[in-house]
């Protein structure tokens, strides 16, 4: 029986509703190309068959009031785009350093920011693992749960900035370890992370942090007093162990450079080259004399004849 008339319902229709972070909701927005921007309350497309009692819907995560529920699923490079610095070894809360623009923590609703801390990943609580494990267990999303990343988190958690270490040397997580990642990909991907670093500061900070001669390694050779007048600098030397030693003449066998072996970690390649100083006016005749006996068919010059009006390489050519 008919209770009362009632006007039909549109096969589609607008309603502003609440969309609950903890659902996983999806936001649907129609831009006006010439029509000023006004905030407005959030507004979900509906559907005359989108019963609520029947609708496919994502299983709700519960958490308790004031953290959020964030879902990611990979990029094609199978990278989520954020880092995280803190874990128990560090005694630091998980926290997200840093976020990566246009990636999937950036794009999705509600997004990941910077300082929120970490409490869950997929369920399992984090706060009381080590800073591997937690990068870890963010790897693995990709192959589990059909790549669905889930993260409960406190937004914007605020500490003390004494409290925080330094972010280590991370990549965006989840790194893509699969060998088929080559080519204009990887080299796309290395440039990414290079720009960002130079942007924030952290390249510098590594580079910093370096130690600026190798304990266990004596330059006693660099010292001697026929070579000092070799060396464009007091305290960048070659080690004794790895320098390369000339065939001999009047000069004498010594010149500032040193064999250098570069492995690039996971691919099994080395990279064998020679560093040297830019020479001096008085060692450019012992800078082609290596090259000549090294083989050396290639020459890569990472400085500039001068800079800030202070002379730095020889023009040598």
């Amino acid at each position: 029986t008919s209770v009362g008339a009632r006007e039909p319902r549109r096969a589609w229709g607008e309603q502003t509703t609440h969309i609950s972070d903890e659902e996983g909701g999806f936001l649907e927005r129609v831009e006006e190309p010439h029509a000023a921007f006004t905030p407005g309350p959030a507004r979900a497309i509906t559907y005359a068959d989108d019963d609520p009692l029947y609708s496919e819907q994502l299983p709700a995560v519960q958490v308790e009031e004031g953290l959020v529920s964030i879902r990611m699923w990979p990029d094609e490079q199978g990278r989520f785009g954020f880092n995280v610095k803190g874990g128990c070894d560090l005694n630091m809360p998980i926290l997200v350093s840093r976020v990566a623009p246009n990636t999937p923590a950036d794009t999705c609703y509600p997004k990941l920011s910077e300082g929120d801390q970490v409490l869950l990943i997929n369920g399992v609580d984090v706060s009381r693992m080590v800073h591997d494990h937690v990068v870890s267990l963010i790897r693995a999303a990709r192959d589990s749960h059909m790549g669905e990343l889930v993260l409960t988190v406190r937004p914007n958690a605020v500490y003390e900035a004494a409290s925080l270490e330094e972010e280590p040397a991370y990549q965006y997580v989840p790194d893509t370890d699969t060998p088929h990642h080559h080519g204009s990909d990887a080299l796309a991907q290395s440039m990414l992370l290079l720009a960002d670093g130079l942007a924030s500061g952290s390249l510098l900070a590594q580079f910093d942090k370096l130690y600026r001669k190798k304990p266990g390694l004596s330059t006693a050779d660099a010292k001697r007093p026929e070579n000092l007048s070799k060396n464009r600098y007091r305290d960048i030397s070659p080690y004794d162990v790895t320098r390369v030693i000339l065939a001999g003449g009047s000069g004498g066998d010594y010149i500032n450079a040193n064999y250098v072996n570069m492995e690039i970690p996971g691919s099994g390649i080395i990279n064998r080259y020679i560093a040297t100083q830019g020479p001096l006016s008085t060692t450019v005749q012992d800078f082609w004399q290596m090259v000549e006996e090294q083989g050396s068919t290639l020459v890569v010059m990472v400085t500039t004849l001068v800079e800030r009006g202070r002379t730095k390489c020889h023009k040598y050519w």
